[in-house]
């Protein structure tokens, strides 16, 4: 299957595949190559998007603080983009690990919309399972609070919890 790297906004892609789109978010650390062998399987069924999220991998940091709030405005950019080179795209699923599992569920509570699932693990959007130690690093990152700091995450209207407490559907 032909991967392409591609430019979506600001961040850069690999887009192989055809079909619904799914979106691979790495964690903190890591980049869209991560996802590679996953997504050369997802990729025989569905459109795969796998982004290199800002400051990591290809994709620039830019100015300003790095926030999830700010990475799920840059999913969004990055949607909006893909759907302007294809009008046929619609809501797609996201998959994120860490801090993309982290940007998954804010872009989810904030474009639920956009979103047709989302699978997340290894992500924190209330900080109440951290260590104290962990939770200090959090604290001084996250200038000024935001969703995945320390504020109560509302549930959208629509969405259904299933019995892991982070995996969600939209109806």
């Amino acid at each position: 299957m032909t991967a392409s790297t591609v430019r979506l906004a600001d961040l850069v892609a690999t887009v192989r595949g055809a079909g619904d789109v799914v979106v691979l978010l790495h964690g903190n650390g890591e980049d869209r190559h991560l996802f590679d062998p996953v997504a050369a399987v997802l990729a025989r069924r569905r459109r795969v998007v796998a982004l290199d999220t800002r400051a990591h991998g290809e994709s620039p940091r830019g100015n300003g603080p790095l926030t999830i709030d700010r990475c799920a405005d840059d999913l969004l950019a990055a949607l909006d983009a893909l759907r302007a080179s294809d009008p046929s795209v619609g809501r797609v699923d996201l998959v994120g690990f860490s801090d993309g599992g982290n940007i998954a569920l804010t872009f989810a509570v904030a474009h639920p919309d956009r979103v047709r699932s989302v699978v997340v693990y290894g992500a924190n959007l209330h900080p109440g399972g951290l260590t104290a130690r962990t939770l200090t690093g959090a604290r001084t990152t996250c200038s000024p609070p935001s969703t995945p700091c320390g504020r109560p995450t509302p549930r959208p209207a629509g969405w259904t919890w299933s019995a892991s407490p982070t995996a969600a559907t939209s109806r």
